[in-house]
């Protein structure tokens, strides 16, 4: 699925469709502080990817790194700790 979105800084990026690391070498970590009303992500998670890059604002997400075909293949953003849900498994 490739999507151009203008919003990006000088730049046009799309939504990756393939993955670019193994699937044991994609990780997702997110870090925040007790006293902080936001939460630091970052991803290689080609799924994680295209899930955050749809929900949080294009200002908050930063591009770490773009495969040789123009796929992003990692992003660090911010999001507000009300946007994070953790959930027992069903």
């Amino acid at each position: 699925m490739k999507i151009t979105d203008t919003r990006w800084k000088g730049a046009e990026m799309d939504i990756p469709d393939v993955m670019s690391f193994s699937s044991e070498d994609q990780e997702f970590t997110f870090t925040s502080y007790r006293n902080e009303d936001t939460v630091s992500v970052y991803t290689s998670d080609s799924t994680m990817i295209t899930k955050l890059l749809k929900v949080v604002s294009h200002d908050k997400v930063t591009v770490l790194s773009v495969s040789n075909t123009g796929f992003i293949t990692s992003i660090k953003c911010t999001l507000a700790k009300k946007q994070l849900s953790l959930r027992k498994k069903l």
